[in-house]
């Protein structure tokens, strides 16, 4: 599984775990419920602002949420970690 979509997985997951709907976090988090579908889709990649908001939102720690990768192993058509930021 590649960088976003196993950051969406886990993004979606913490979301039904509370019971929050998009829209629910999305007022939370200060996005769009819009923004929250493409998160949870991996069509976009949250700022880490908008990560830490989520975090604080859902109670689960960033590190839970953001997976790690090596800081020079593709995680997204070619970018690198340093590399990839919003879509």
């Amino acid at each position: 599984m590649g960088f976003r979509n196993e950051l969406a997985e886990r993004i979606r997951d913490a979301r039904k775990e509370m019971k929050m709907t998009q829209a629910e976090l999305a007022v939370m988090v200060g996005v769009t419920q819009s923004s929250v579908g493409m998160y949870e889709t991996g069509r976009m990649v949250p700022r880490l602002v908008t990560m830490a908001r989520i975090s604080a939102a859902t109670g689960r720690m960033l590190d839970e949420l953001v997976p790690r990768v090596e800081a020079e192993s593709p995680v997204c058509e070619g970018q690198t970690a340093l590399e990839l930021g919003d879509a």
